[in-house]
């Protein structure tokens, strides 16, 4: 699955190679003009800033092929059933903040709770029909997903301490959504600045648009109902409230708060286990630090031009360590009744994966050679919020 792109000379000329491969591979011969920009420009950026190591470009190939192959597979559904996007998606909570913050194991409990349609891991990744059948078993996208997180495990030794990956339980759609290849997250696997000041010029709604379709799909293909709203999570999510809301009309945001200082370190960690399967060079926290900040400021700004936003702030040592009283003001902010049946599956999760269950983040700023007073400024007004706010959490 990873080897395939042997025969590839590098991400400069990648683009028009990958595109027919996938195509010949998928047996699809559809043309999908809107990835092509995007592709080319992510491809280029990492050459020229990533300082991949010779397996690792070969091995950033194949997941961009991989991501194409499914687009090809999730456009030939969409021609053979418009149908697809008639669906009715209803969106329950959208978990979201800066990254590190108990974002996962909060949608993780309340995906428990039997109250939500969610994205298991491998729907994300591969969220295509591999034959278009919507009777074929699920067994080898499933098999799929488990080889990535064994594979990425392998290569990346702190990859289950920085995420608790399981192909068979709930995570980011972020997966799902990196295959539009118009999202800022595609930096998870290498450096590309460039493809990131490229990003901002184009349309903002975009990643969204495609997400309720991958969401309908999932529908469609009957791994969600109609019936159960979703539950979604993704920092990438933050400062994105109007366009959102202009999607998912009955969205609520949930947003766990930890203080900055003490969280970017174990951000850093998650970022250098993503990459480095593809290359050896320390991932550049400065960059990364100062990508967030514009994001936090935005999401505030958000907060003002739409006064009745429906934002719950949770503080983040009561999610990972109270998960009742959590899950209740959850329930309560989205008006609904938690029942005993769902609190007990949920505590039941909760009693089962214990924070620290594949080992512990344990990464600092200065690992990666930078400091907290650096950035302090950047995320003063934050921080003063979250000193004034807290205690109402």
């Amino acid at each position: 699955m990873i080897t395939e792109t042997a025969d590839l000379r590098s991400l400069r000329i990648a683009p028009q190679v990958l595109v027919e491969m996938a195509k010949r591979e998928a047996g699809i011969d559809i043309d999908d003009i809107a990835t092509f920009e995007p592709l080319t420009r992510f491809c280029d950026s990492a050459a020229r800033s990533a300082e991949l190591t010779a397996e690792g470009e070969t091995l950033l190939l194949g997941k961009l092929k991989a991501f194409l192959k499914n687009r090809l597979r999730f456009l030939r559904d969409i021609a053979a059933h418009p149908e697809i996007l008639d669906e009715q998606v209803s969106i329950g909570i959208v978990i979201y903040g800066l990254p590190r913050a108990g974002t996962s194991k909060l949608q993780k409990l309340l995906a428990a709770s039997g109250d939500f349609n969610y994205m298991n891991l491998w729907q994300g990744l591969y969220p295509a029909l591999l034959t278009g059948d919507r009777n074929e078993s699920p067994d080898e996208r499933i098999r799929k997903g488990k080889d990535w997180v064994k594979w990425n495990s392998a290569r990346s030794p702190n990859f289950l301490s920085a995420h608790p990956f399981d192909a068979e339980s709930a995570d980011e759609e972020m997966f799902a959504m990196q295959q539009g290849m118009l999202y800022y997250p595609m930096s998870a696997y290498a450096e590309c600045p460039e493809y990131l000041e490229w990003l901002v010029t184009q349309p903002p709604e975009a990643p969204l648009v495609f997400l309720k379709q991958i969401l309908q799909y999932m529908q469609w293909q009957g791994y969600a109902t109609a019936d159960k709203p979703w539950l979604l999570k993704c920092p990438a999510h933050m400062a994105m409230e109007g366009i959102f809301l202009s999607i998912f009309p009955d969205a609520r945001f949930v947003f766990p708060h930890r203080n900055p200082q003490s969280q970017f370190g174990s951000c850093l960690g998650m970022s250098q286990a993503f990459r480095a399967p593809f290359s050896d060079k320390l991932t550049d926290g400065r960059q990364v630090i100062k990508l967030l900040a514009p994001f936090i400021g935005a999401h505030f700004a958000m907060r003002e031009q739409i006064p009745d936003l429906k934002v719950l702030d949770l503080d983040y040592l009561e999610v990972v360590s109270k998960p009742e009283i959590t899950a209740r003001k959850v329930y309560e902010f989205w008006d609904k009744p938690l029942s005993d049946a769902a609190l007990a599956r949920m505590l039941d999760w909760d009693a089962r994966n214990p924070q620290g269950k594949h080992g512990t983040n344990k990464f600092t700023m200065e690992d990666f050679g930078i400091n907290w007073q650096e950035f302090e400024p950047d995320y003063r007004e934050y921080s003063e919020w979250l000193a004034t706010n807290k205690a109402r959490m």
